[in-house]
């Protein structure tokens, strides 16, 4: 089973999405038949190579407007994103 799991909170948080998603990639080293892997936005990229490739960086910029409906506007580049994803893995 391959999974993408797609959250914008990763690092600087420990509870909700950010512990659920660390939680989640648990699973790889305890179930290898299955494939987890993370998108987000919330992670430095010096630490995205301590995963080893399990987790994505998607660097998102918003304006102060798009910062406004960040919820609707994050969908896009996320999926766009996801697609990228899909193609390799």
């Amino acid at each position: 089973m391959r999974i993408l799991f797609c959250t914008s909170t990763f690092e600087h948080i420990n509870h909700g999405p950010a512990k659920f998603a660390n939680l989640l990639l648990d699973i790889n080293a305890t179930y290898p038949e299955h494939e987890l892997r993370v998108l987000t936005e919330d992670i430095s990229e010096y630490k995205v190579d301590t995963y080893n490739g399990l987790v994505y960086r998607l660097d998102l910029k918003l304006n102060p407007i798009q910062n406004l409906v960040g919820l609707v506007y994050r969908m896009k580049p996320y999926y766009r994103q996801a697609a990228a994803i899909k193609q390799e893995y």
